[in-house]
């Protein structure tokens, strides 16, 4: 096709405008993509598993919705189905921290029939604990 050279030099000089904006737009999307698929699995540090370590992991997430993420899949992880469940005492004190932490995002995030079932199941374990009389 036989274009007018008006036209053959504008295309000419929009080369290396394509090229810098096709880069800036490579730049830009792999940020956008780590952004995206930044993941709400934890991977500990050599091969040994530490629950504060998760934790404080899951509070260092940048906007209150990927720190949502991160602390559900930690209550998912050490919430025990079961009373008797939990391992010791740092246990049950990690998964209350959760729930705090949870139903604070829940709270921020407008979320309000999850923040209430979180406050209602920390209630419930309050009333499970015996408390000694003096």
């Amino acid at each position: 096709m036989n274009w007018p050279s008006s036209i053959r030099r504008r295309i000419s000089r929009s080369h290396p405008i394509t090229a810098v904006l096709f880069s800036f737009l490579a730049v830009a999307s792999t940020d956008v993509l780590k952004a995206v698929t930044e993941s709400a699995e934890y991977k500990p540090e050599g091969d040994m598993y530490v629950m504060e370590a998760h934790f404080h992991w899951c509070g260092e997430a940048k906007t209150p919705a990927e720190r949502l993420k991160r602390y559900q899949k930690f209550w998912e992880m050490q919430h025990p189905e079961t009373e008797d469940g939990y391992d010791d005492s740092r246990h049950v004190r990690m998964v209350r921290h959760c729930a705090y932490r949870l139903a604070q995002l829940y709270a921020e995030l407008g979320k309000t029939n999850d923040c209430v079932g979180m406050l209602k199941w920390l209630e419930k374990e309050d009333d499970r604990f015996e408390v000694e009389q003096g």
